[in-house]
């Protein structure tokens, strides 16, 4: 078989790969942390568990007598920032525990697989969040040419959680990809209330570079107004992600946690080096830095640059480039 593949491993101990086979045999790859049950329509083969805690894959039998394999996966829900100096002198660190806590054991509540008429498929992945506090629904509809497109919607539930600093998801990717493309801000970082400096353009540059060495270690090298973002390869091939509409991304060569808040004096920003495995961000909102003060909440960013606590869907497509 002639497949043209392309795996992006999601944070959280995930895979999604994407990838454009021969005629007559389509797949999406993922892993899924979770033993419930799955819900699927369409004419399904076969479902199997390779591994609960790995992946899932389901063969749908064609009426033609091919068989579609799907191993099924989403990104992980993401709706926590590093810490940066402002979040740590306005208390913003602290609000946003919850958010992490989120992030961090979110739930799978149910995964549903649709093959379409055009030999294409459908996944749906529905997280809960919190006790109660909030549905994260991810679907991905695979096409033919290998491309996937991604729509997220996120659904608040409670009205005392306090608002997220940002609401997406992660990726991660290996580490032998190294250069970054992209139409957006730039060249150099860029917030929602830190934009005016960085003109829309097309910029490029190593994954390493968007790293900037703060005095400590804190959120580094987001890109907003971002219409794509290509992630490649010594060898040109790579990742492409196409926004519906302008969104915020950030590639960096090193695990985000490397980037979280850590004992005073413990961890310098020469401490942070490229290693392990490339981090992708991909975010549908984002609040801004703030800083009027950096001591008590009137440094908070000013309300228009605030996420508020209220429903938000975003999509993008994501597809392999040789």
């Amino acid at each position: 078989m002639n497949v043209r593949s392309f795996a992006v491993a999601v944070a959280g101990a995930a895979v999604l790969a994407v990838s454009a086979p021969a005629i007559g045999h389509h797949a999406v790859a993922a892993e899924f942390d979770t033993h419930k049950p799955i819900s699927f329509t369409g004419t399904v083969k076969k479902v199997e568990w390779t591994n609960p805690h790995i992946y899932t894959q389901v063969e749908v039998k064609n009426p033609d007598g091919t068989t579609v394999v799907y191993r099924v996966e989403g990104g992980a829900p993401n709706f926590y920032r590093a810490p940066t100096d402002n979040d740590l002198g306005t208390g913003t660190d602290k609000e946003q525990m919850p958010w992490r806590a989120m992030s961090e054991a979110r739930r799978v509540e149910g995964i549903e697989v649709q093959r379409e008429r055009d030999n294409g498929a459908t996944v749906t992945v529905r997280y809960g969040l919190g006790d109660g506090a909030a549905r994260f629904l991810v679907r991905y509809r695979m096409a033919s040419d290998g491309s996937v497109a991604t729509e997220v919607r996120f659904t608040p539930l409670r009205t005392d959680l306090p608002a997220p600093v940002r609401i997406g998801l992660a990726f991660t990717m290996p580490t032998r990809f190294t250069q970054m493309r992209w139409y957006g801000r730039g060249p150099q970082e860029s917030y929602v209330d830190r934009k005016t400096g960085a003109a829309i353009g097309l910029w490029q540059g190593a994954i390493a570079d968007q790293y900037h060495d703060f005095i400590r270690p804190q959120d580094t090298g987001n890109k907003v107004d971002v219409r794509w973002m290509e992630l490649k390869g010594a060898g040109g091939d790579g990742l492409r992600v196409t926004a519906d509409a302008p969104l915020a991304m950030n590639a960096l060569a090193f695990p985000y946690e490397d980037l979280f808040r850590r004992p005073p004096g413990s961890y310098r920003s020469i401490d942070v080096v490229p290693h392990g495995h490339v981090t992708l961000l991909i975010d549908g909102g984002q609040t801004g830095i703030g800083g009027d003060t950096t001591w008590n909440a009137a440094g908070r960013p000013l309300p228009r640059y605030r996420l508020p606590l209220a429903g938000r869907s975003f999509g993008f497509r994501l597809s392999t480039m040789e």
